[in-house]
């Protein structure tokens, strides 16, 4: 199969913020096979961070009965906004978007998470997402991802804008978390960093980082 021109290689955003990623030029056909790779900007947890608040992340999922199906400690994010999904992403996708949000200004930032859900439904009847979601611990992440949408669309093909809801998935599971309040789950937003997900791995590679100041 030819491969698609420098002048295909467009962004395609979804302004979802990476729930699903975004899709190449092509649109993908009811049947294709899933692309092999996704890109997207995202928050994640520093090392420090991430193992303090992970003994209380492991005690609510044990807690709602979830013993398989968690996401790996090293892979929590916050998905802001996804940029492509193909079989293979070129480098030159990747320096686009990283010169795009250069312009993007904004401190650190906290955030916290205080209630955990079922999200959504499992595509074909399988393990469902189980997220942890904010109300006002999120504002700062809902701002942030205003500015990189913005940023994006100066080199994006325009999709349709769909609600946005910043959460930090935990697990993938046939077992149902009904909504509920929880012992808020901290950390603090330091730098936006662009990944590049390959798919069914459960395997990220970041391919750019860049601090959060004003």
């Amino acid at each position: 199969m030819a491969q698609p021109s420098q002048d295909e290689r467009q962004l395609s955003l979804d302004l979802r913020g990476g729930y699903t990623a975004g899709a190449p030029r092509r649109r993908r056909r009811k049947g294709d096979p899933p692309a092999g790779q996704r890109a997207f900007f995202a928050l994640m947890p520093d090392d420090r961070d991430r193992l303090r608040i992970a003994p209380d992340i492991h005690c609510l999922c044990d807690t709602a009965g979830i013993f398989n199906g968690r996401r790996p400690d090293e892979i929590w994010h916050i998905s802001l906004a996804g940029i492509m999904a193909a079989d293979t992403i070129p480098d030159s996708l990747f320096e686009q978007a990283g010169e795009l949000v250069k312009a993007v200004t904004m401190p650190a930032f906290d955030v916290a998470f205080d209630r955990i859900v079922t999200f959504g439904k499992g595509r074909g009847g399988g393990p469902q997402p189980v997220v942890l979601l904010g109300q006002d611990g999120v504002m700062g992440v809902r701002l942030l991802q205003q500015q990189i949408v913005d940023a994006l669309m100066r080199g994006a093909e325009p999709r349709s804008a769909r609600t946005f809801e910043p959460h930090m998935t935990v697990a993938y599971s046939r077992t149902t978390v009904e909504e509920r309040a929880i012992t808020p789950i901290r950390w603090r937003a330091a730098s936006l960093v662009l990944v590049q997900s390959f798919v069914g791995q459960t395997r990220y590679a970041i391919r750019g980082r860049w601090p959060l100041k004003g």
